[in-house]
């Protein structure tokens, strides 16, 4: 469970929290809400903010970091406050989303801080602000979890993580999602090639060729990329044979999901688990990927969007990947039971494990720091209506290129069926838009179910 260490587990006897019946995600109050078509970003009304707790050493750092968080606002209801002997001084404006302690107070440490804070709040997310040598501590302690921010984050960054922090928060507080979780026994480790093509395309002088080069230290990368860039997904009319050429072509994006998800199957290469296939995961998560780029380009013309869409299509199954490596005879049965009754497996999952993939992956992505847009798409890619976004979104692209590819399965004989969610489609005004969808994605046009009075 090396991998999920640093979550705070809800639920627990030392962390009590209400926890839900099922196993169905429910939207963040406290997370951003998807971008839309327009790429602008919902903000909670002024009376719906969820409350910030900032502990700083002196009035100093008070001062500095009140006005680094001023742009983030709007959307937060933000305390910072010079850290005082006597914490309940600073309960008085809670329940709090998060507290967040820099490591370094002027009587005690950060992490003392929020072991102390805890007693008086156990429900409140810990964050420690830190730099590099503080992480070090923060591995050493045996307390309640706290998490890291990086000390130097701007409001931008410290917003988007604590966006993340809270929804995965909130996720693992249900009972079956952190039942599935904790039977993860073997988890895959964010790859280093990733992380390295990460660092170099965030540099402000970020060099494609320099990219290229990381890709080829890596032969087996190298030839995938190329395999994926020379495939019928993207119609080439002559064949790329340089690394370089192939990520000139893919862009940084594609070419940083392409990386993650290969190196994630390769981690798990050797499992066994019968009637489940790789190669038929790869296939259809390729598929999806492009198709809800094509979907999201269609209807926004963003690149970045698209670009977003084609990430979140490409990871949306990785938990089955999770599934079959750890849990093989079971996830097998499952997946004979799904071909049997001709039920998705996201429902026979459902039905035997409380949880399904969707959940495991959105999970496991978080953890990796993904965008929440993208795990909103993981999240719900088989349920959109029951996720945060009432607006066309990098989900509703996901969830409907997935069906499109499971529609022309269907046509080849598939046994699973996972259809459109008319409810979703029906609430963003986007039915009439499908056929243009499945044009673009080599399906049948069809007619939209009537609805029932």
């Amino acid at each position: 469970m090396r991998l999920f260490s640093a979550i705070r587990w809800p639920g627990t006897p030392s962390e009590p929290k209400a926890s839900t019946a099922t196993a169905t995600l429910e939207p963040s109050p406290n997370a951003k809400v998807t971008e839309a078509a327009t790429g602008d970003v919902a903000k909670a009304s002024f009376s719906d903010r969820p409350r910030l707790l900032f502990v700083v050493g002196d009035k100093a750092q008070q001062q500095s970091l009140d006005q680094t968080l001023q742009p983030i606002r709007n959307r937060w209801h933000i305390s910072v406050v010079v850290a005082v002997p006597d914490q309940s001084s600073h309960l008085a404006d809670g329940p709090f989303a998060a507290v967040v302690a820099d490591a370094k107070l002027a009587e005690r440490s950060g992490i003392k801080y929020l072991t102390e804070f805890s007693a008086h709040s156990p429900s409140t997310l810990r964050v420690l602000r830190c730099d590099g040598n503080d992480q070090a501590e923060l591995k050493r302690h045996t307390g309640p979890a706290i998490q890291a921010l990086a000390l130097n984050a701007d409001a931008e960054l410290v917003e988007a993580n604590l966006d993340r922090m809270i929804l995965l928060d909130e996720w693992m507080s249900n009972p079956s999602v952190k039942t599935l979780v904790g039977r993860m026994k073997q988890l895959p480790s964010l790859p280093t090639l990733y992380t390295q093509v990460v660092t170099e395309l965030q540099k402000p002088d970020a060099s494609i060729e320099f990219v290229a080069r990381l890709i080829a230290t890596d032969p087996m990368m190298a030839a995938k990329i190329l395999q994926v860039v020379n495939s019928p997904f993207f119609g080439l009319t002559s064949e790329i044979t340089e690394p370089a050429a192939a990520v000139m072509f893919l862009g940084t994006e594609r070419t940083k999901s392409l990386v993650l998800l290969a190196k994630v199957f390769s981690q798990f290469e050797k499992s066994k688990c019968e009637g489940f296939s790789q190669e038929q995961l790869w296939r259809h998560s390729m598929a999806t990927g492009a198709f809800a780029r094509s979907i999201m380009m269609t209807e926004t013309r963003n690149a970045r969007l698209a670009d977003m869409a084609f990430t979140a299509g490409l990871l949306h199954d990785v938990g089955k990947l999770l599934l079959a490596a750890n849990l093989p005879p079971e996830y097998s049965g499952l997946i004979a039971q799904a071909s049997r009754r001709n039920l998705s497996e996201s429902e026979i999952e459902k039905e035997a494990l409380g949880a399904t993939h969707a959940e495991l992956g959105a999970c496991l992505l978080g953890l990796w720091s993904l965008p929440i847009p993208i795990l909103h798409a993981v999240a719900w890619h088989h349920q959109p209506s029951l996720g945060p976004e009432k607006e066309f979104s990098i989900l509703t692209a996901v969830h409907a290129a997935n069906a499109f590819d499971y529609e022309k399965k269907k046509a080849a004989d598939a046994p699973a069926a996972v259809i459109v969610d008319f409810k979703h489609m029906d609430d963003i005004g986007k039915t009439e838009h499908l056929n243009t969808w499945r044009k673009l994605c080599g399906c049948p046009p069809k007619a939209p179910p009537t609805p029932q009075k």
